[in-house]
């Protein structure tokens, strides 16, 4: 004896848009701050880039900037990326606000770790 299951359809109280928050445009101060610190580290990013002829106005282009300096320091991680993550971190905290101060204060430091290498260039 073979058994059919009855399809069942979700009632409209556990659809996904009953259930999401809205979200307000307007960026909390962790994101702000966020911002800041991805376009800080972003600009470091884009000075290289400039100095050396390299293009900077994408997010692959970025990824291809970094990805020239790790190969070019010759290190044996690639530290330039692995610091990239972080700064990135900042980035998608805008507008999402996932990030904590606690994190933030933790991952800061990486990014401004990244900033001075990248000066020094």
């Amino acid at each position: 004896m073979t058994t059919t299951k009855t399809p069942v359809t979700p009632s409209p109280a556990a659809s996904s848009t009953a259930t999401s928050p809205i979200r307000s445009s307007k960026l909390t101060k962790l994101e702000v701050r966020s911002q800041e610190v991805w376009e800080e580290a972003r600009a470091a990013i884009a000075a290289v880039a400039q100095r050396r002829g390299w293009p900077c106005d994408t997010d692959a282009d970025i990824n291809q900037v970094i990805a020239r300096l790790d190969a070019e320091s010759g290190a044996e991680r690639p530290w330039f990326w692995i610091d990239l993550q972080s700064a990135q971190l900042f980035r998608n905290n805008v507008g999402l606000g996932f990030m904590d101060r606690s994190e933030m204060r933790t991952f800061y430091p990486v990014v401004q770790n990244l900033i001075k290498r990248l000066e020094s260039l």
